[in-house]
């Protein structure tokens, strides 16, 4: 929903999570300062934590 199409305001998603606009400020931020890499959004999903983690583990029973 947040990754949508961009258009959503501070506002919303400050209502959307429960917290303040500020707070949500700061983590849009945070998020942002460490998205450099155009890929690195999908890793920030749980869908994405999900196919990482399994990536991960199945190469190393893969190697081992």
């Amino acid at each position: 929903m947040l990754a949508g199409n961009g258009t959503t305001t501070l506002t919303k998603i400050a209502e959307i999570l429960n917290i303040s606009k500020s707070s949500a400020r700061r983590r849009k931020v945070v998020v942002e300062s460490r998205s450099h890499h155009p890929c690195a959004s999908i890793f920030e999903t749980e869908v994405g934590f999900t196919w990482l983690r399994l990536l991960i583990v199945s190469t190393i029973f893969f190697l081992a």
